[in-house]
């Protein structure tokens, strides 16, 4: 209880972890890139996950041992070491969802106890290691749940229990097991206008907010002419897709059926339009008519996280775990994938080129000049399947220019525009935005407006007292 653990950013060298003494005092940098975390039970190491494995940092020389895993999935979110045991739970993101799994300090003994298309958050030990506890999230509702397990072996040894119902995480367990310190959020974003005309050198551009209140809008899609917002928006526990000029006025709500609607894409044509639609388990690819209607839901597609429309009438979409994409035709049922060699890494942000032939991505995957996964912008041919390398720089492409020589993208995960030819070259930064937290962005196909997903978050932590009936005895 003397120290702090804190992984601190900086913009120039990145993540990296520190020391920090409770009272306060200079803080101590240890090697490596920061991940996330977790103290071994005496107090002298510390564990920090990584995509190759995690690393064992002695707190007191500094040395770090790297601890190679096969990781059985594609992005680690998490790890918590046993306060009983050498065993860490992993927490991961992969081909089947996410999941909990347990690991042993020398890097044996790779074990899943859940996995799911379900999200699964927050996982940590009981102080005794007896038990796991995690938040298991289906849609916006996340229960706090309760496995049982053996303290030394991690064998399940009961049946999952769910104690609490609307528990945000992270969350933190006292040492008698009878607290639960958790952080609730609450979040909302609207949708803000984006005028690029006369910020060729990196200025902060002009903004409209078109809409306000404190429901969740996010994901919007720009139709081809320019006139319409496609986007998803929360109505009370549920999202759907609706529609609104791009100016602003009244959204027209298109989608009624099923209860979480996300990621609509607009067709080449602007008079239907395709989405993610979920009952709070698997995604199914659905379509509806601009105008609106009954969706036509292909049940027989289980997607992941993202869509592109392709020339014509071709959707492109992701298959569950983000590492590919399918090209589907909805009249004829087929579908191709768009890299047919192994894909190696998480895929996003796909958008075609005017003509087709092309597909801009940001691929996280590995490179042999690193020894390394990386994320950076690739260009897919889609009549090969051939990859070139664009960049290095992390980019996430918004759309290809009308005339299809140059890709217009987002530093990642940050405000500043840029575009860059579609065969390499210098990155050329063409706007700033003047928000600090976007939940999606579209820009219109002659690459002159914007429309942004802009969040406003509100953060407290709280107690619950005697949380677990069972624990502390």
């Amino acid at each position: 209880g003397k120290t702090l653990l804190v992984k601190s950013h900086n913009d120039s060298i990145g993540a990296r972890n520190h020391v920090v003494p409770r009272l306060g005092g200079s803080p101590r940098r240890y090697p490596g890139r920061g991940g996330s975390c977790s103290w071994s039970p005496d107090g002298t190491r510390f564990a920090s996950v990584s995509l190759y494995g995690f690393d064992l940092v002695d707190t007191k020389s500094g040395t770090v041992t790297p601890i190679p895993v096969d990781w059985p999935f594609d992005w680690v979110d998490g790890v918590n070491w046993s306060s009983a045991s050498e065993l860490m739970l992993i927490q991961g993101e992969g081909s089947e969802g996410s999941g909990l799994w347990l690991v042993r300090e020398d890097g044996s003994g790779l074990v899943k106890l859940r996995s799911g298309l379900m999200k699964y958050r927050s996982a940590v030990w009981s102080p005794r290691g007896d038990a796991i506890y995690y938040l298991e999230i289906r849609g916006h509702v996340a229960d706090l749940v309760k496995l049982p397990v053996d303290p030394r072996s991690g064998t399940q040894r009961g049946e999952p229990v769910v104690l609490l119902s609307g528990v945000d995480g992270p969350i933190s367990i006292s040492a008698d097991a009878k607290r639960l310190l958790h952080q609730q959020e609450l979040s909302w974003s609207n949708l803000w206008l984006v005028d690029l005309e006369g910020t060729e050198h990196g200025e902060s551009p002009a903004t409209k907010k078109l809409t306000s209140g404190t429901s969740r809008v996010s994901m919007p899609s720009i139709s081809p002419d320019g006139k319409l917002i496609a986007f998803s928006m929360s109505v009370g526990e549920e999202d759907h897709i609706f529609t609104m000029p791009i100016d602003g006025g009244r959204p027209r709500q298109l989608t009624h059926a099923t209860r979480l609607n996300h990621h609509p894409v607009w067709s080449p044509d602007g008079k239907r339009i395709a989405f993610s639609s979920s009952d709070g388990k698997e995604l199914r690819l659905s379509v509806v008519d601009a105008g609106g209607g009954v969706p036509r839901t292909f049940a027989s597609i289980l997607m992941g996280s993202d869509l592109a429309w392709a020339p014509g009438d071709r959707i492109l979409y992701h298959k569950p775990g983000n590492r590919n994409y399918l090209v589907f035709d909805p009249e004829s049922g087929e579908e191709v994938p768009l890299i047919h060699n192994s894909s190696v890494g998480w895929i996003f942000d796909a958008t075609y080129s005017p003509d087709g032939d092309k597909v801009a991505v940001c691929w996280h995957r590995y490179e042999a000049e690193l020894g390394r996964k990386r994320q950076s912008l690739w260009v897919v041919s889609v009549e090969d399947s051939s990859q070139f390398h664009v960049s290095t720089m992390d980019l996430e492409p918004l759309r290809w220019s009308p005339d299809g020589e140059w890709i217009y993208a987002r530093v990642s995960r940050s405000s500043p525009i840029c575009r860059i030819r579609g065969t390499g070259g210098a990155v050329d930064t063409l706007a700033t935005l003047p928000f600090d937290d976007i939940g999606g962005l579209s820009m219109s196909t002659d690459g002159k407006t914007l429309v942004c997903a802009v969040w406003e978050r509100q953060f407290d932590i709280w107690l619950i007292e005697n949380f677990d009936p069972d624990a502390g005895d």
